[in-house]
């Protein structure tokens, strides 16, 4: 997400292997900012995130 501190010109860029999008259209930017904010408010904190890859990882090995 690209903000640019005025209403109305934030752009969410999608990349992808081969090619690249941008979204501007007002609506389609809210989506990509409401599924920002779910992701992140449902995501472990850093210090635990760290803490249970180091176990993943220990129980393959």
């Amino acid at each position: 997400m690209l903000g640019f501190g005025q209403p109305g010109l934030d752009v969410v860029l999608l990349e992808h292997l081969e090619s690249s999008l941008y979204i501007e259209q007002l609506a389609g930017v809210e989506r990509y900012v409401e599924a920002y904010e779910r992701l992140t408010a449902s995501a472990l904190p850093f210090d635990k995130s760290l803490s249970l890859i180091a176990a993943k990882k220990d129980a393959l090995q």
